[in-house]
């Protein structure tokens, strides 16, 4: 289980705000908020695309 707000950035114990994820995607999420790892995301996509031409 994981915190989709991490606590220390005022999320809470509620099952709102809990997920669960792998042990790969807890580590790469870390303490990120959502919209900080959908900018990562966007920005992994955008390398990876990058890379292929």
């Amino acid at each position: 289980m994981d915190h989709v707000i991490p606590k220390e950035k005022g999320g809470t114990n509620s099952y709102s705000n809990a997920q669960v994820l792998s042990r790969k995607e807890k580590r790469e999420k870390s303490n990120n908020l959502p919209q900080r790892l959908n900018q990562l995301a966007r920005n992994h996509y955008q390398l990876k695309q990058k890379r292929r031409k």
